[in-house]
């Protein structure tokens, strides 16, 4: 690596980074995508530069530029739509960015936007195309949520009367007190979150629109 002027990771960080190295494939695995999860855009860009964490064993990364086969659906230089090679439906597909992301906190305002508006109209396309009647839109964010690849994506569900998927949870009581407090809460840390933001940045990726050869049939 470069020298620690240069490296913008923490000493906690490098001696984290290390920990991981000395485990087994399967074990880096299991904790890489947290420990990526707590790096900054510029934390991450060091690391895929010296190669450190060796962000090309990335399935999705691999499949984006076209190194793992892949029945796309959807394609421009941003984002990329393929087919889910273990549907939870009939036409399930996911939405990846080309860009390696770990985490939806570290892709800038303006891809974000992009990305889901994609998603928005990718949701349309398909429910069409398999005349569902209705849609879900997934994402998972983080290990605790269920995130199982070091990669940002969307999962674009299409849903048909009793076709067995179940997103129903237990719901939590909370008490009056409970709710103001985690109201001001939320409402507290959004809000330093947005200071000093005098307006929403342009985008400046260039919008686009589906041609109609780039529907799904």
């Amino acid at each position: 690596m470069a020298n620690m002027d240069e490296n913008p990771l923490t000493e906690e960080q490098v001696k984290k980074l290390r920990e991981i190295a000395q485990l087994s494939p399967e074990e880096q695995k299991q904790v890489l995508p947290d420990f990526l999860s707590q790096l900054t855009p510029e934390q991450l860009k060091f690391l895929e530069e010296q190669q450190g964490m060796q962000f090309q064993q990335c399935v999705f990364c691999n499949i984006a530029s076209g190194k793992i086969a892949a029945k796309k659906i959807y394609e421009d230089e941003h984002v990329l739509a393929v087919l889910d090679i273990n549907p939870a439906n009939y036409g399930h597909v996911l939405l990846l960015t080309k860009k390696h992301y770990q985490s939806f906190s570290q892709v800038p305002e303006n891809e974000l936007g992009y990305f889901m508006k994609i998603a928005g109209l990718l949701l349309c396309s398909i429910s069409r195309a398999v005349n569902s009647e209705g849609g879900n839109l997934f994402l998972v964010d983080g290990l605790v949520a269920g995130q199982k690849a070091p990669h940002v994506l969307i999962h674009i569900i299409p849903r048909f009367k009793n076709d067995g998927i179940n997103f129903n949870w237990n719901t939590k009581k909370l008490s009056e007190a409970e709710l103001e407090e985690v109201a001001r809460l939320l409402s507290d840390k959004t809000r330093d979150l947005l200071k000093g933001e005098v307006k929403i940045k342009e985008p400046v990726v260039e919008e686009i629109e589906f041609e109609e050869e780039e529907r799904v049939p």
